[in-house]
Order: C-alpha cells, then structure tokens, then sequence
C-alpha cells in the first residue's frame, strides 16, 4: 500500500473517530462526489499476514521490539492505536499506560477551554469578500477566514474550536509515559524529555493555559499562584494596568469619522481613541491588562516558586529568578495591583510617603504638567481665536477651556499620579531620611533619596521636598 493511500485510508478512519464524516458527507454529497469511509475494523483487515503475525508475537513475547517494515512494532502502531484505540496510550505495546494531561491531576484539567487555533468553517461556500472583511475577518485565496467565534457565527459559518483536549490530545505516547513518570515519581521532570525538550519546558504553554491551578503542574503539585502583594486579600485582580484601543489598520475609519468622538484623533491612515466609548465607537477594540490577566499570562512557574519561597520565609533577600532578576524587582505590579502598596510581598508594613516632610504638605491633585492634543491642526486665525497660540503651523493651547474651544483633548498629570511609580524602597528611604533628620547617606535601590524628590518640591505646600527642608533646619 503506498503512502498516499494510507494518507487517504488515515484520514477516513480519523474522521469516523473524532465525527467529521458527517459534515464531509454532506459538502462532498452537496458537490456531486460519492463519499466513501474506511472504519478501524476495516483497517486492521486490510493490514497484511505478516502485520498480524507480528501483533501476536508482540502479544506473546510482551514485547513490541520486534520489526515490521523497518520500524519495531510499537512506533510502526502507533499512528494507529492512537486513532483506533478507546484506551490510548494504553495499547498492546504498554498496557498500563494511561492517558495524562501536564495538570497536578486529572480533575484539574480544563478540557473544554479553548486556546488559539480554532477556525470558521463555511463548508466550501464561503461568503463574498465584502461581507467577509465588513465582519474583520480576512479574504485569502477565495476563502473567508475568521479567527474569532462572533465573525464567525455571524457570518452563518459554524465555529471549530481548538481546545486544550485536541491539544494534549497531539502528544504521543512517548510524551505519555514521560508525563506518567513524573506523576508516579519514578523521575523527576527536569530527568524526563518529550516533544524534544525537558518535561518543564515541554509542558509550560500548556499547563498555563490549561491547569486551573496553574502554576501547579504534573511536575510540581504544590506550587502555588502568587500576587506581588503582602497578603493575597490585598490583591486587585480586576485593575487596569494598561489599555489602548486597536483598530485594524484595513478597517481605519475616515479623518471624519475618527475625529468626530470626543476621545479620538487621526486622518485617513490612522485613528487613536482614549476611551472604550470612542474606541467602540471607530469600529475598534478596546484592549486592557488587568493585574489577573497579568500574572497569568506572563508569570512563569519559576517566578511563582521563588516567590512562595520567599512567602514562606518572610523575605526576598538573595532570591534571583532565571540567576539574575532580583525577587523585589518581580513585585513592581504591585505600586497598581495591591491595595495596600507599598507593603510587598517583598517589603513588608511599608508606611506610604511623599516628597514632602509632612505628608499634610502634599499637594495631591496640583496640576505638574498638561497638554492640548489638537488635530488636525486647526488654521492660525481659528486657533487664536480659540484663545491659544499658533507657532511653527501648530496650534498650542494651554487651558482646558481653549483646548476643547480648538477641538482638542486636554491631558495632565498631578503630583500624585508623578509619584505612583516610586517602588517601595524609594518609600522607605524618605522615612529613613525623616526619622534621621538628614538624606545623607540615604539611598534608594538605584541613587540618592535626592533624586527621587528634587524636582517635586512645588507638589509641596512649602515649596521644598523633603530633603531641602530636612537640609534647611
């Protein structure tokens, strides 16, 4: 039998397996063809005398060291067993094989969760190039492809998802007993390769996505998932780090379009919106980071363990990720993600300063710095008129009034919003230079407490920062 037949004869009985066959009926039907399948009991009896003869040694002997067409007979089998077999990995060649997931255990496992890869199907008929890209979805080569559920579906396609199943369900029996091994402690995971990589690294992807306790996996069943905060009450799962609106650059909308929200800006090649209501607005896509999203996303099971370590120890100090990144610098999620910042997990009942000696001083909400975004540009008598100024064929406002009069969005930042990325030691320097009565010799982890607070003494109602006012007596 060549190749090409075998393909075809594969192909059948997996679609008899997994269900496939019915739709391809219906599109191969629908096209004049004459559907044919081939079942797993076919298979086996088209298989020839010396294929059978070597499955009953191999069931004699206990071994499927024996060879067939130049393979031993567990890998000449195992395309087949893997497709063919209800208990799989379990086959003739290794019965006590079980089917594994890279989970702590098998309730753990997120079987139906979908990951990316998942496709639209428009059985053959796709719709018009129009209506596919009106849905942001892409025309290629004649077809309409979709990589989201909602296109999809409203376009009358019908959605295929790929889920963590089909995912684990592509690694082979190798991979199989590597997991099996680890889980019965018969070797460690750094000890076991599958997929061509150490177990660990093999699995991570996965595991992340697919594990509900992630970063607990087959390879450490009592990892924990940490937060950069204190105390995991404290965490703020639901604030946004960051966001931004994406508009796919072939559904731009016009100069016209774009400007006429109130949060947005651009001309015929691009649009940047401020807000979800704008951004909702051009046709866009609201993107934001949450804290959760995060850790989750981006954490790596050894970042999670350093972190526990130092949990239950009670301190960062010495402790490196990937033998360099320094424990306290993994925590700076913390200065948005935790309630009680700057206490860390890291640095523990850290007492909240400002650039200020006393913290009643601290002008909070003083406007430092702000900026007119105005664009287009509007033409010089129009911007004067609008109360602002018009230098180098730019028009440059410096109230809010005369902003929003030329059609501008207004920006600034205030004192507080100019600190709230200072970490946690800069926040322990000020209350060590405070309670010494001198900056001198104070320093934060990268230079002198002065070059935190040098040029926020104006946020200061005594015009000084903290150390100028230590300084002067």
């Amino acid at each position: 039998m060549d190749l090409e037949a075998k393909s075809r004869q594969t192909d059948a009985h997996i679609d008899k397996l997994t269900g496939r066959s019915v739709e391809a009926v219906g599109a191969r039907e629908a096209a004049g063809a004459i559907w044919r399948s081939n079942s797993c009991a076919d298979e086996v009896k088209w298989q020839s005398p010396g294929w059978h003869e070597a499955m009953k040694i191999a069931r004699d002997t206990d071994s499927c060291d024996g060879d067939l067409n130049g393979l031993t007979v567990k890998d000449a089998t195992d395309h087949f067993a893997r497709h063919c077999c209800a208990s799989y990995p379990a086959t003739l060649c290794d019965k006590d094989a079980r089917k594994m997931t890279p989970c702590k255990d098998e309730q753990d496992f997120l079987k139906d969760k979908e990951l990316p890869g998942g496709f639209c199907d428009f059985r053959s008929v796709p719709p018009a190039t129009d209506v596919c890209t009106a849905h942001q979805c892409t025309e290629s080569g004649g077809g309409c492809h979709c990589h989201e559920r909602a296109p999809c579906e409203a376009l009358g396609g019908t959605w295929k998802p790929y889920t963590c199943s089909d995912e684990v369900a592509a690694w082979g029996s190798e991979a199989m007993k590597a997991l099996q091994d680890a889980d019965e402690g018969k070797a460690q995971c750094p000890d076991l390769t599958m997929l061509g990589q150490a177990v660990q690294d093999a699995i991570a992807y996965t595991a992340q996505k697919c594990c509900a306790s992630f970063p607990a996996t087959v390879c450490d069943k009592t990892a924990k998932k940490m937060t950069p905060c204190q105390h995991t009450s404290d965490f703020l799962p639901d604030q946004v780090i960051w966001a931004y609106c994406h508009v796919d650059y072939q559904f731009t909308p016009n100069a016209t379009v774009c400007n006429a929200q109130t949060d947005c800006q651009g001309d015929e090649h691009w649009c940047h919106c401020w807000s979800e209501t704008g951004c909702a607005a051009v046709g866009g896509t609201w993107m934001e980071q949450t804290c959760r999203k995060e850790i989750d996303d981006y954490w790596r099971p050894e970042q999670h363990k350093v972190l526990q370590w130092a949990e239950g120890n009670g301190t960062c100090v010495d402790q490196v990720i990937d033998g360099w990144v320094r424990a306290e610098d993994q925590v700076w999620l913390a200065s948005t993600c935790c309630s009680n910042f700057p206490s860390t997990l890291c640095d523990h009942d850290v007492e909240p300063m400002t650039p200020c000696k006393r913290h009643e001083d601290f002008l909070a909400t003083k406007v430092r710095y702000s900026w007119c975004n105005v664009y287009p540009s509007p033409e010089e008598s129009a911007c004067i008129a609008s109360g602002c100024k018009y230098e180098h064929s730019w028009c440059q406002c410096e109230t809010e009034a005369s902003c929003a009069t030329a059609g501008g969005q207004f920006h600034s930042t205030n004192c507080t919003s100019e600190i709230q990325w200072w970490q946690a030691d800069t926040h322990k320097a000020i209350k060590e230079a405070i309670d010494q009565g001198s900056c001198t010799g104070v320093e934060t982890r990268w230079s002198p407490v002065e070059n935190s607070v040098s040029w926020l003494g104006e946020c200061c109602s005594s015009g000084m920062d903290v150390c100028q006012e230590l300084a002067s007596g």
